[in-house]
């Protein structure tokens, strides 16, 4: 009886399993997990600086505006609307940040004005210690 088992067992092929179809089916599995592993579960630390954004807008109160440059075509600076020589505006924009309690001044200027110019005065707002944004817009 041992050999009529024997026999019969080595005349049938062995029958395996088809994975190909599976393939699809896994990625899209792997695809699922990949990005609900990869949602944050914590909250996101983001390092701002303290004073670098002002505070949100308190209701019943005007907030305070930054101070800012503006460069003219004619070579004209104005901090805040008013008529300055190009070294004396550094020195007028500390004043103004300090007293409202920002380390970022902003400068704007006319389409004409030389890129130079505008970076002299980036540098001159540098080292009195304040931090240059510009203004993207047309001076009217």
């Amino acid at each position: 009886m041992a050999r009529r088992l024997t026999g019969s067992f080595e005349a049938r092929p062995m029958a395996a399993i088809n994975l190909t179809p599976l393939i699809p089916v896994l990625l899209a599995v792997f695809a699922v997990v990949a990005v609900v592993a990869a949602r944050p579960t914590a909250a996101v630390n983001l390092a701002i600086e303290p004073g670098s954004v002002p505070a949100p807008p308190v209701p019943g109160r005007t907030p305070v505006p930054v101070p800012f440059v503006s460069i003219g075509a004619d070579g004209l600076y104005t901090v805040e609307g008013q008529a300055v020589s190009p070294g004396e505006a550094p020195g007028r924009l500390r004043a103004l940040a300090v007293a409202r309690g920002y380390d970022t001044v902003m400068i704007r200027a006319d389409g004409d004005v030389p890129y130079a110019k505008i970076m002299d005065m980036v540098q001159a707002i540098h080292a009195v210690g304040l931090k240059a944004q510009f203004i993207n817009e047309d001076l009217h």
